[in-house]
């Protein structure tokens, strides 16, 4: 990603996920139930991981779209 220019986004998205997280983790400070809060961790992950995936398969198309003009 680094090479392709697109490594700050995913820097940003990991930025994002850990102030999720924390503010999740400041709202749910007082609950008791521990399968709750490991829920909210794994939705909190499961959408970073998504958030992660999309941005890398856009910089591949966005890569092979460019190498498709340059070609004749």
């Amino acid at each position: 990603m680094i090479y392709l220019n697109r490594g700050v986004n995913n820097l940003k998205i990991v930025g994002y996920v850990f102030v999720t997280a924390f503010m999740v983790g400041i709202v749910s400070y007082g609950e008791k139930d521990d399968r709750k809060m490991e829920g909210m961790s794994n939705l909190v992950r499961f959408c970073g991981q998504v958030a992660l995936i999309t941005e890398n398969i856009k910089a591949v198309t966005l890569a092979r779209k460019r190498l498709s003009f340059k070609q004749p």
